[in-house]
């Protein structure tokens, strides 16, 4: 492969990321657009889906906002074939969709437990599936990421059935990275560091004091710094650009380096 002038151009693909109403979700459509790509903002929050799609056309890049339960298979394969259709290939897609609950895992109940697996593994396969099979017959490959947590490093008492949700899908990918290698399609998994966004404000509750807290994870990191929502963007970017094109099965860790504390 000759060198690329700008090996991170996604000009005249398109990509769709799934829970983009909000927090990493919208960070992630903000920064694919910005490299050209046209993104589906697909939320099961069409409000949030719509104020996205707005802030991407206010700046001059493309998108399109979708209605998308990631929990409903159907749904999931419908939009696949949408963008398919009305681009003429379908080159990204980003599982990025997810819940989570407080509570310890000694007392974490069924109900809330498959609530939270459904969107958070069962998202990513109906998502995964979905894709890769438009992506693996079209002349160019696509690409899959699926958007983790770096929790899955460590034990986390208060958010069990959240980081376990994400550690099957964590393996998920690898093993869908290997059967689909052979087709071209790539993919991958960030492992999503601390970001401020509606989902950990709710860790804020009553009885947690927020700067003590953060500073206890400036604590935790080596760069000293707490990243934000664009982080989470750039490193999915390298993931679905020209630039990772001999990359599959990894986990990239935009985290400031927490995970190699012990």
């Amino acid at each position: 492969m000759p060198l690329l002038d700008n090996p991170f151009s996604l000009t005249g693909r398109s990509a769709v990321v799934t829970g983009a109403g909000s927090g990493i979700g919208r960070g992630i459509a903000l920064v694919l657009a910005s490299q050209g790509a046209k993104v589906w903002v697909a939320d099961v929050n069409s409000a949030g889906a719509d104020a996205t799609v707005a802030d991407i056309r206010e700046r001059g890049w493309d998108a399109e906002s979708a209605s998308l339960d990631v929990t409903d298979a159907d749904a999931a394969h419908a939009l696949a074939d949408s963008v398919a259709e009305a681009h003429g290939s379908l080159d990204i897609w980003v599982n990025n969709a997810g819940i989570t609950a407080d509570g310890p895992p000694s007392t974490v109940d069924d109900d809330e437990l498959l609530r939270i697996w459904k969107v958070n593994f069962l998202g990513v396969v109906h998502g995964s599936q979905a894709a890769a099979r438009l992506m693996a017959e079209q002349e160019r490959k696509g690409a899959i990421v699926n958007i983790t947590t770096g929790g899955v490093d460590r034990a986390m008492v208060t958010v069990a059935a959240y980081t376990s949700s994400k550690a099957a899908a964590h393996q998920y990918s690898r093993s869908l990275a290997l059967e689909l290698g052979a087709t071209g399609v790539r993919v991958n998994t960030v492992a999503a560091g601390w970001v401020e966004t509606g989902i950990t404000r709710r860790h804020y509750g009553e009885g947690v004091d927020r700067e003590r807290d953060l500073q206890a994870k400036l604590e935790r990191t080596p760069l000293g710094f707490i990243g934000d929502e664009f982080d989470q963007g750039y490193a999915v970017l390298y993931l679905v650009s020209d630039a990772a094109r001999f990359v599959t099965g990894a986990v990239l860790r935009p985290n400031g380096g927490t995970s190699m504390q012990w």
